[in-house]
């Protein structure tokens, strides 16, 4: 009697271990976390500047030679800069982001030529970039917390001429400028720091039709003023820190 209850309750140990097993689910690996690039941010930027104001000819004054002038005269510049930037992205088609974003920025972009015409008679010119900014769209790629994007926009500018000659002129020229810009970025979401995000970005910026006055010398004593038309245009590299206010969680991957 005791070795059938004994081999009884082995069978029927055997028969609800299995059953048991059948309930219990299998682990399974948890996906990757979805980083959302969805919601406001804002943040600051430094950077390096490299520029060249390209100055063309204007007609000159009746029977007046047009000194440094005749030919087009490119005065280099470069600097650093820094400021801030504030935007908004929508993350759509689950990797897609498109967004919009307005920067501006306080610069030390310079640069300085001498222009010998005339004897005795010398131009010099300093060219400086005070301050900067854009208003640009933005359409990138994200690999989860890595963002690829190509940009492009509307630029605004101000920026000073001042000429000088060696008989004592000076003419000094303030320029409001408005004009074009374009480039691309890599950002990335620091997943250990929840918000926060770097970047690194390349932008070109270029003003047309900038109006200035130079200083033209016509003999070693006697300086006249004509106007002159120039291209200002910058390309720069700079490295930015934003912080992002989340929309809620990524979209999902379409099966």
């Amino acid at each position: 009697m005791k070795t059938f209850l004994a081999v009884t309750a082995g069978m029927l140990a055997l028969a609800v271990v299995p059953a048991g097993a059948a309930d219990l689910e299998l682990p399974t690996k948890a996906p990757p976390p979805a980083y959302n690039w969805t919601g406001f941010y804002f943040g600051g930027n430094v950077g390096y500047g490299n520029g060249e104001d390209l100055f063309t000819d204007a007609p000159a004054p009746p029977a007046t030679p047009f000194g440094a002038f005749t030919t087009n005269m490119a005065i280099k510049s470069n600097g650093f800069f820094g400021g801030g930037q504030a935007g908004f992205n929508y993350q759509f088609a689950h990797s897609w982001v498109i967004g919009v974003e307005a920067d501006a920025d306080g610069s030390g972009i310079n640069g300085s030529a001498q222009y010998c015409a005339i004897a005795l008679n010398c131009t010099s010119t300093t060219v400086r970039l005070d301050d900067f900014g854009t208003v640009r769209g933005r359409l990138g790629y994200a690999w989860n917390n890595v963002l690829v994007y190509g940009t492009g926009g509307w630029a605004w500018g101000q920026g000073k001429v001042n000429s000088s000659t060696t008989s004592g002129v000076i003419v000094d020229n303030t320029n409001s400028m408005s004009g074009w810009t374009a480039g691309a970025g890599l950002e990335v979401g620091l997943l250990s720091f929840p918000g926060w995000t770097v970047r690194l970005e390349y932008l070109h910026i270029q003003f047309d039709n900038v109006n200035d006055l130079f200083p033209v010398p016509l003999n070693s004593r006697t300086v006249g003023i004509a106007p002159v038309s120039a291209v200002d245009r910058f390309d720069t590299l700079r490295f930015g820190v934003n912080y992002l206010f989340n929309f809620g969680p990524a979209p999902i991957m379409p099966r």
